[in-house]
């Protein structure tokens, strides 16, 4: 439920649910292609719900796509989270180069862990790790404690100094929560809507209006 679905420099889709991917080309209904499984073994999809980018591609340099994927909870979080235990989510994230020959997945951590969390690919070419939960997953009133600091992270950057943690934002994000790049490379946040029904209420912190990241 939920993948990952990004578009390949060759026209076919790299696909990635749960926590193995897919290159396929949609117009024949072919599966081209079938990648590792990401290295660390926590779902990535509804309700582990974490988040993918396709890092920028060089046109002066030979073409090479390759995809990041960070955040999640733990196996068996959601029914868990639903007995009222709030597991800690997942601060790992992995890079695979889907062009390479024999492609591998490359493990990092994000300083934080994150669940629930948007990934955008900023006008500089570097991502920001935005919104999401410290622990608990996607779905109605189970995620705790939100995640207030973004990350920036530099995929062409020096090792071990990839990350970098932004100042925290006034108001938390979490489930249906959204983030989009505007033109003028500011990065627009809004929404988060973590009861099935109205609820004014209680947790009146978790109901917010938009905002705007520089």
């Amino acid at each position: 439920m939920s993948p990952f679905v990004r578009l390949l420099p060759d026209g076919n889709l790299f696909i990635f649910a749960n926590t193995r991917a897919i290159s396929l080309d949609y117009k024949q209904n072919r599966v081209v292609r079938e990648f590792p499984s990401i290295t660390v073994d926590d779902p990535r999809n509804y309700p582990s719900l974490g988040s993918s980018v396709l890092l920028p591609i060089d046109e002066n340099e030979p073409i090479e796509a390759e995809v990041m994927v960070c955040g999640s909870a733990p196996r068996g979080a959601f029914s868990r989270a639903k007995q009222g235990i709030f597991d800690t989510a997942s601060p790992s994230c992995g890079r695979i180069k889907v062009t390479d020959e024999n492609p591998s997945w490359a493990m990092e951590d994000m300083l934080m862990p994150r669940v629930m969390s948007d990934m955008i690919l900023l006008s500089t070419g570097d991502v920001v790790i935005i919104n999401g939960a410290g622990s608990g997953t996607a779905g109605w009133e189970i995620g705790q404690n939100p995640v207030t600091r973004p990350v920036i992270y530099k995929p062409h950057g020096v090792e071990d100094i990839w990350f970098s943690v932004m100042s925290h934002v006034t108001r938390p994000r979490m489930y249906h929560s959204s983030a989009v790049l505007l033109t003028d490379g500011r990065v627009l946040v809004g929404g988060s809507n973590p009861h099935p029904y109205y609820n004014l209420l209680e947790n009146l912190n978790l109901i917010y209006s938009n905002g705007c990241v520089s």
